[in-house]
């Protein structure tokens, strides 16, 4: 198991196989979280499927370690999220989830810094990292777009939810753009203001 260390979390690589059921409950935290029908719904097989792609042999993985304490966790090295890298043809695809809390407080927005920087440089020959989220999932959108990501596009109809077809929006970050400096998120976010508004304090991609 190796580390990367940054101001307020740690990255440990791999993500402790021994933690997965707790993917589970990360990937709940916010309802536009993509939850598609084709995913298992029971914890335990949820946990079996994460498992599955952990395992994978070139998957890149990361347990984000609350160093500082600031999700009051109470625990010697409080775990509080997930990093992955599913590598493709000249890239790969990102994905993540965590604790509400460490999401709000942007333990996960310095993980993804730390996380991006370990792809491209371990991953020579990557062009860009792509990331796909439900397209309502403005949370995701605001973190991505603080890493640099562009927005894409989306595809219509791209999965089902409960039965109900869904919109699937599509980031790229190609490696030129990895090394720019980052937007930066609103320092203090008030309890009465969602995350709608929070995206629309950023500056418009066009297309978007």
């Amino acid at each position: 198991m190796n580390i990367i260390s940054g101001t307020n979390v740690d990255l440990i690589t791999p993500f402790p196989p021994s933690e997965t059921r707790r993917v589970f409950g990360w990937s709940k935290c916010y309802r536009t979280f993509v939850d598609s029908d084709l995913y298992p719904k029971g914890i335990e097989d949820y946990t079996s499927f994460i498992a599955s792609a952990l395992a994978l042999p070139a998957t890149q993985s990361w347990g984000v370690i609350d160093k500082n304490q600031l999700t009051n966790a109470r625990h010697e090295a409080p775990l509080v999220g997930v990093v992955m890298f599913e590598p493709a043809q000249y890239g790969g695809f990102l994905h993540f989830a965590s604790a509400r809390k460490a999401f709000k407080m942007g333990l996960l927005d310095e993980a993804l810094e730390l996380a991006l920087a370990a792809i491209f440089s371990t991953n020579p020959s990557a062009l860009r990292v792509t990331c796909c989220m439900d397209e309502r999932n403005y949370p995701v959108k605001v973190i991505l777009r603080s890493r640099g990501f562009a927005f894409e596009g989306a595809q219509r109809s791209a999965f089902l939810q409960a039965g109900e077809p869904r919109a699937l929006a599509m980031f790229g970050l190609v490696r030129p753009e990895s090394q720019a400096a980052p937007v930066e998120l609103p320092a203090e976010v008030p309890q009465s203001v969602g995350w709608t508004e929070i995206e629309v304090a950023l500056p418009p991609l066009e297309g978007e």
